[in-house]
């Protein structure tokens, strides 16, 4: 069955690869008050790849890098992706601590003309807390123990 899943996700990530593909921009700013600057990088007009390095105001490193889907629900200029992977990965200057989530999303956006487009992004993860010589923490205090995600997102075509 594993064998089966992943020769299954090659092969979609091996077709989407033979398509031309496209790079986009962005710039966003998350619940947790980060900002981060990122690239996606689009197969074909369904499949994609995206990754944000950042800042967070509470002095955290922020990234997230996840696997976009862009579905034909509706039609332009508006669009609706849905996405999976690691959407927060923050980590302390210092290296000793750090927590990083596994979940994805629903993206909402809309094309303003040819070259701008802007985003809205809700969604869940489950995090794990990791700190140096201590076991590692899967709690919150959300509902569900689920991480939430909420971004705002300039996009640069």
């Amino acid at each position: 069955m594993k064998r089966t899943i992943i020769l299954f996700l090659l092969s979609v990530v091996l077709v989407s690869a033979l398509a031309a593909g496209t790079t986009e921009y962005s710039l966003s700013i998350d619940w947790q008050m980060s900002v981060q600057g990122g690239i996606t990088y689009r197969f074909n007009d369904s499949f994609a790849v995206e990754g944000a390095l950042g800042a967070s105001l509470m002095g955290l490193i922020a990234a997230e890098c996840q696997a976009v889907y862009i579905t034909p629900l509706l039609h332009d200029p508006w669009y609706v992706s849905l996405l999976a992977g690691v959407p927060t990965f923050l980590l302390v200057p210092t290296f000793d601590a750090a927590m990083l989530s596994l979940g994805g999303g629903v993206e909402l956006g809309r094309a303003i003309g040819e070259k701008l487009a802007l985003a809205l992004r809700v969604g869940g993860a489950f995090p794990l807390f990791f700190e140096y010589d201590k076991e590692i923490v899967r709690d919150t205090a959300f509902p569900l123990s689920m991480w939430p995600e909420a971004s705002l997102i300039l996009i640069f075509r």
